[in-house]
């Protein structure tokens, strides 16, 4: 590399002045002086590059055979770590929410939801320093009225570079009122003070009665060396020698597939067994299960998976292939718990409480999907009448295919909107369905529509499309505001449903494939129609 000439240094100077005079116009004070540490950056180390807002550095490497000098720029990314999901929260009791960001810049905002509706903001301006391992902290202490479960953190924050960047928790924890005075019967981890309690029967319970009860309930809550159980204000026994065990937990499930998933048909769900303890932990087994609701009601055992060995902070997946039944509601409720066996638990544990992980919300198709949808061309046109000009009208078409996967499609002969029309008494099961209300409504226009198709006739009812193969449908849809639907507006159409049957001798065996009417390919560009 040639050093450049010295004598240029002093000219460079004065123009870097006055760029940062110019830049202090229309920036503020922080922005000047963020600017400011960049340059002293650059001239104090000329092999490193400073982004000009600090939060995304550069790194300058040379290449070894080339000698070609080239530089990387992280992606920009914020992710939630905690309360991430399974968690138990009390009122009046510190916790601490945490992040991982690249490329964030003040001010960060964290809010809490709940079933994933905003509930409260817990703080909307959080100024942070950077932080050289990307990784943030905030204390936040839940008040009693939030008690209660299905709730999530979400923390955003605007890029450096522009747009925001907002990140939520995978699974839902809960908030347990607390009595901050101490309990009859508790064990404390760190002192004896209310906020180092980490178990107790809270609302109280009969294990408090006497002193044995109480014994008996700290030591089925997994106390580890140091520990202490509390009975009013005595001390009845303390861990000191206790030594020490694994502790296994089970993340939330994920359905660990990329296709829909449908009654009948086989989806791996997996699950990360964590060992969190102290000493390593045997084989074990996972027991996964199924509810109707997020708290678990009518929960059921569907399977089970197995994880090998694991060191102390060792994890492992566990995966259950299951086929999910027919239901009266498609969302379904899934958790793995940890060291469940045939026959419970087969490894000791630190903690025996905290082996499952939330409940993990998983929709499931009613139907058995044999066809795909695929875009093929749109288009739209205005034909413009000058008088009257409530003739204009504007024809639309959208061409798409359907592949039959799974044996013969038989789709039926006809078409109809989603729309009530001038005159029009909507069909039951059309064979497709358009949305023509995606720009303005069409209520009291003049619609008429034809399906055409290059698929074989196979009936008065169907067309077929033979397995394997693929055919393309064209959907013509004529729309004549009339000037009572509405005055000059844009109008446009979407495709909206696609049935279709394995028979071809009754509509009532048809199943319906939704489509996106506003995904690119699936509608027309809006026309300008005079009303």
């Amino acid at each position: 590399m040639r050093t450049p000439p010295v004598r240029g240094f002093g000219l460079i100077l004065p123009l870097i002045g006055l760029a940062l005079i110019g830049a202090a116009v229309i920036a503020s004070k922080g922005d000047v002086s963020h600017m400011l540490a960049a340059v002293a950056t650059r001239f104090d180390n000329p092999t490193s590059e400073v982004d000009a807002n600090d939060f995304i550095p550069r790194t300058t490497t040379t290449s070894t055979d080339t000698g070609e000098t080239g530089t990387s720029v992280r992606e920009a990314s914020l992710t939630v770590s905690a309360p991430n999901g399974g968690e138990t929260l009390y009122s009046s009791n510190s916790t601490t929410i945490q992040w991982r960001a690249v490329g964030q810049t003040n001010p960060t905002s964290i809010a809490l939801y709940k079933n994933d509706v905003f509930v409260t903001s817990i703080n909307s301006n959080v100024q942070l320093e950077k932080s050289s391992s990307d990784t943030y902290s905030y204390s936040w202490t839940p008040k009693d009225s939030l008690a209660g479960s299905g709730y999530k953190i979400v923390v955003s924050a605007p890029k450096a570079v522009g747009g925001t960047l907002s990140d939520k928790s995978d699974g839902t924890f809960s908030i347990i009122a607390q009595d901050t005075s101490r309990p009859v019967c508790g064990l404390y981890r760190g002192g004896t003070d209310a906020k180092y309690l980490i178990a107790s029967p809270n609302p109280p319970s009969s294990v408090e009665n006497t002193d044995a009860a109480c014994i008996a309930y700290c030591d089925a809550s997994g106390p580890k060396a140091g520990d202490i159980c509390i009975r009013g204000t005595n001390k009845i026994k303390v861990y000191e020698k206790l030594s020490p065990y694994p502790d296994l937990v089970a993340s939330s499930v994920i359905p660990n597939t990329q296709k829909d998933i449908v009654v009948g048909s086989p989806v791996p769900l997996s699950t990360t067994v964590r060992n969190q303890g102290g000493a390593p932990a045997g084989v074990s087994n996972v027991q996964f299960q199924s509810a109707t609701n997020a708290t678990g009601s009518g929960a059921k055992v569907i399977g089970y998976g197995k994880v090998g060995k694991l060191v102390s902070g060792g994890a492992a997946e566990a995966i259950l292939s299951y086929a999910f039944p027919q239901a009266s509601s498609p969302t379904r409720y899934v958790r793995a718990c940890a060291d469940i066996g045939l026959l419970g638990g087969s490894v000791k544990e630190s903690n025996e409480q905290n082996n499952c992980g939330a409940w993990s919300p998983i929709y499931v198709s009613t139907t058995s999907t044999t066809i795909t949808v695929g875009n093929h061309d749109t288009s739209a046109v205005l034909t413009y009448v000058s008088s009257p000009r409530t003739s204009s009208y504007g024809t639309f078409t959208i061409k798409f295919d359907v592949t039959a996967v799974y044996g013969n499609a038989y789709i039926p002969r006809t078409i109809d909107t989603s729309t009530i029309s001038a005159g029009h008494t909507p069909l039951a099961t059309p064979g497709v369905t358009i949305n023509a209300n995606m720009g303005a409504t069409s209520t009291g226009a003049t619609i008429t529509k034809v399906l055409t198709t290059t698929a074989d006739v196979a009936n008065a009812t169907y067309y077929v499309v033979h397995e394997g193969d693929t055919e393309t449908f064209i959907a013509t849809v004529v729309i004549n505001p009339n000037g009572t639907a509405s005055s000059t507006a844009n109008y446009q159409i979407g495709l909206d449903k696609v049935r279709f049957s394995k028979m071809n001798t009754s509509t009532s065996t048809l199943q319906t494939v939704d489509v996106d009417e506003w995904a690119t390919g699936f509608h027309t560009d809006p026309i300008n129609i005079p009303g």
